[in-house]
């Protein structure tokens, strides 16, 4: 693709590999000059209807939103033989799954990974206040940029986002939802049929943190294993992986991980109470 344009104005500039599940490419504007990230689904995959849908679903997610930790999105339409793109701001990182590969014991000091926790919060309470839930939150889908000596969060991938006031729940991207997630992230009411609580995600979340301080998502295995362990097995304490995270930490992290979405803590105070938690 690389000299083509896109629509009669984007002109791809180069293939971007950020390490997230989707082919991005940076793009320039041919009249403005302007640079833009551009997401593709190829014709091939386009003829998948789910697959469609989701990119679709996407594009509809993220029209509007407006926040430092969500990607922007600019402009959405075909690819000549029918595939589609999806243009967002450039942001330049790498995914976080990424970095924990090239971090010792794909672990993350407790600082860094508690304030990139505390950005991904702060985006997911803004997603909810929005009536929006992500449904999809994993390393791979977290982008992180260098901003001078600090490092910005940006949540991508919502292919399986869920409006909950656009009546989404019975669809087809929802209904396989889950297997085109990751299940190390996924919520035990997920895979019950719940698909749209917004407590999901902070489920998720706490599988990030304990990704990120311990070394690995609280459950590993196959993936029936993996699934099963959500639903039926306690998760593990962080503290017994990582002997020096503190206690609030750890309680923290085990309220996240409540089987019973009922038991984990509101959207609006985890960020705070990240960043207090070292």
């Amino acid at each position: 693709m690389i000299g083509t344009v896109i629509a009669d104005t984007y002109r791809v500039v180069e293939r971007l590999d950020l390490g997230v599940r989707a082919d991005l490419y940076l793009v320039e504007h041919a009249w403005l000059g302007r640079r833009l990230m551009v997401k593709v689904l190829p014709p091939d995959q386009a003829r998948d209807p789910v697959l469609a849908a989701s990119f679709r679903r996407e594009a509809r997610a993220l029209n509007g939103l407006r926040h430092p930790h969500v990607i922007g999105v600019e402009d959405f339409g075909t690819l000549p033989g029918a595939g589609l793109y999806l243009a967002m701001e450039l942001v330049v990182g790498a995914s976080l799954d990424r970095i924990l590969d090239r971090a010792p014991g794909r672990r993350l000091p407790i600082g860094r990974a508690l304030e990139l926790c505390a950005q991904l919060a702060s985006a997911v309470d803004y997603l909810h206040g929005r009536r929006v839930i992500h449904r999809d939150l994993d390393p791979a889908n977290l982008l992180v940029v260098p901003d001078g000596e600090a490092e910005v969060l940006k949540v991508l991938g919502f292919g399986l986002a869920s409006a909950l006031d656009a009546g989404h729940g019975d669809d087809e991207v929802s209904r396989r939802g889950y297997l085109l997630g990751s299940p190390a992230y996924l919520a035990p009411e997920r895979q019950a049929g719940v698909h749209d609580d917004p407590r999901s995600d902070l489920y998720a979340i706490g599988c990030v943190i304990h990704a990120l301080v311990a070394g690995s998502p609280p459950f590993v295995g196959t993936t029936l294993e993996v699934l099963a362990s959500h639903e039926t097995t306690a998760p593990p304490s962080l503290r017994e992986r990582a002997a020096d995270v503190p206690p609030a930490l750890d309680d923290l992290v085990a309220r996240l991980l409540a089987k019973d979405p009922g038991q984990r803590p509101r959207s609006d105070e985890l960020a705070a109470v990240l960043r207090q938690s070292t």
